[in-house]
């Protein structure tokens, strides 16, 4: 009869044996758990790179797109000289001309190829600044206090990428009114 084993001691056994087991798969469960956050920012980390890349690359693009705007202005102001000259050079002015024709397709065409990947100008809703995306070049003072806060001018547009996922590449670029008793002063 020595080979009898006692229920409750055996018992207490399987409950220890019980505690271990459970202890060891919550243990199993926060690993888990920390595991599944750490891939998440993982995750989260690969898209704020990727996103800091796209930005770059469409402001640079940007960039270009701008100065092609700077050199069609100034075209439009040579022509509008030329006009004005009392001996308009007609050969000095269509080159000037189809030099602008063309700036305005290899723009239009940039414009295409950014909208082709989700690259949209930002259009102001409101005439109240948002810094979230707009940014204040200048403050134009106003001593007319329900003009605070609003945007006077745009100099500059901003462009935002809609897809896959959103991202300011480049704010709106204003000059904003801010109320002063003493009236207003210009930039």
């Amino acid at each position: 009869m020595e080979n009898e084993t006692n229920p409750v001691a055996e018992n207490g056994q399987l409950q220890k044996i019980h505690d271990v087991i459970e202890r060891l798969f919550q243990q199993q469960e926060q690993k888990d758990s920390q595991m599944e956050k750490l891939q998440n920012c993982l995750i989260e980390l690969k898209i704020l790179n990727s996103s800091a890349y796209i930005k770059n690359l469409f402001d640079n693009f940007l960039g270009y797109i701008d100065t092609i705007d700077f050199i069609a202005e100034d075209c439009q102001l040579q022509l509008t000289k030329l006009n004005k000259s009392f001996f308009p050079h007609p050969i000095k002015r269509k080159l000037l001309v189809s030099k602008y024709e063309t700036l305005v397709e290899v723009k239009n065409q940039l414009f295409l190829i950014l909208q082709q990947h989700g690259v949209e100008p930002i259009i102001t809703v409101s005439t109240k600044f948002d810094s979230s995306y707009q940014e204040a070049m200048c403050i134009d003072e106003t001593d007319n206090e329900s003009d605070d806060g609003k945007v006077s001018s745009m100099i500059a547009l901003g462009y935002r990428l809609t897809w896959p996922i959103q991202i300011l590449i480049r704010p709106e670029k204003v000059f904003v009114k801010r109320y002063n008793k003493k009236g207003g002063e210009k930039c």
